[in-house]
């Protein structure tokens, strides 16, 4: 009885997918549904073009794996999909027929596992659980970091780097009462310590290691001890903040005696 069931339940999408429409005949208006021109009913079955097989469509939605093409009939995109929603692998191509990225998206997640690749096939980008790398087009890394997985997993940590690999910056970030804050240090190029600080309250924005972080007053507050160095690692300034409030500020010259600070 059960065998039977499932049987009949699998008999209307097989009937779908037999239909088969040119890529002429269909439309998709507001690019979530997808109809057929000649009644605006929702589309059911395969749509192909003269490259292959698109995709099929159950109510109107991707199901399944569907392909697109340059106008050179080149392979453009190559996409899993549930139900109207990209879900699976998904890849894409430059027009030269290297591979661009590829990547596993689940429930609108791209974080579970991506690469990206420049056009002379080079590694650009990985992602991999929260992990994430930035490389450039020789090869060598630019930056990392990692963000809790989920649609709106909280940022940890990020390092950007010289070309020459050495670290650069590394921002620290926690959280708490719905906050986030961050222990901001910066380098020289020569290893030594430059700069080091604590700001709280920054904004709370999407995860871009393409950008580096700026944090400065209405763009979170510093807070407690903050210290500069000088290349040869002389202190050269230190203040301490409550809340973005200047409590004290001491400053130092290249030789290390005390002076007045501008």
């Amino acid at each position: 009885m059960k065998k039977l069931l499932l049987l009949l339940l699998c008999v209307p999408l097989i009937g779908l997918g037999q239909n088969r429409y040119h890529i002429d005949e269909v439309t998709s208006p507001n690019d979530t549904l997808t109809y057929l021109k000649h009644d605006m009913s929702l589309l059911n079955g395969i749509v192909y073009s003269e490259f292959g097989d698109l995709g099929m469509y159950v109510y109107g939605k991707e199901e399944g794996l569907h392909k697109r093409w340059f106008e050179d009939g080149q392979l453009w995109t190559e996409s899993n999909y549930k139900e109207g929603e990209k879900e699976g692998l998904h890849k894409r191509w430059y027009e030269n027929g290297q591979l661009g990225y590829e990547g596993y998206i689940s429930d609108g997640n791209w974080w579970m596992s991506m690469k990206s690749y420049y056009e002379n096939g080079q590694l650009k980008r990985y992602s991999k659980d929260g992990l994430v790398k930035l490389y450039d087009e020789n090869g060598d890394i630019t930056s990392e970091g990692y963000i809790e997985p989920g649609e709106h997993g909280k940022e940890i940590y990020q390092k950007t780097y010289y070309p020459d690999k050495t670290l650069l910056q590394h921002y620290l970030f926690d959280y708490a009462d719905g906050k986030k804050n961050v222990l901001w240090k910066q380098w020289y190029q020569n290893g030594q310590l430059s700069m080091e600080g604590y700001w709280k309250d920054i904004p709370v924005i999407d995860f871009d290691l393409y950008k580096i972080h700026s944090f400065t007053e209405g763009n979170g507050f510093k807070d407690g001890l903050h210290r500069w160095w000088r290349y040869n690692g002389q202190l050269q300034r230190k203040t301490n903040y409550n809340y973005g409030e200047l409590i004290s500020d001491e400053c130092w010259d290249e030789e290390g005696k005390k002076i007045d600070c501008e």
